[in-house]
């Protein structure tokens, strides 16, 4: 799933500057990238609840629900943890107060109670 990164163009660091195209100045639609990095987001948070769990030492993916370690004896985690996602929310949160897309920060507001 590709990420959608708004600081590769520096013209995004500039609190208030308008959203335009470089070569031809259509200014950009924020309603339509706010959706793309919620859609984005929404993923990521169906891929996280549905990880499969792996074992820590030989990467093996956990094939019976019952077992607590795996053959080798290692435990089994999750390839994606609580705390990184919760960091990517962060940071996705911090770049709708910035840019003041308010559709944005509620959705990320409501993924974390998902989250938590």
């Amino acid at each position: 799933m590709p990420d959608l990164d708004l600081c590769r163009n520096v013209a995004f660091l500039v609190k208030d500057h308008p959203w335009q195209c470089e070569r031809c100045s259509t200014e950009y639609d924020k309603a339509t990238i706010e959706a793309l990095i919620i859609d984005a987001l929404q993923r990521r948070l169906v891929s996280y609840q549905l990880q499969d769990l792996r074992c820590g030492k030989c990467k093996t993916m956990k094939g019976e629900n019952l077992r607590s370690h795996c053959d080798c004896s290692g435990e089994y985690q999750m390839a994606e943890t609580r705390q990184e996602l919760n960091k990517r929310l962060q940071v996705t949160a911090n770049v709708a107060d910035f840019h003041k897309l308010a559709t944005l920060g509620s959705a990320v507001e409501w993924m974390r109670t998902m989250v938590r």
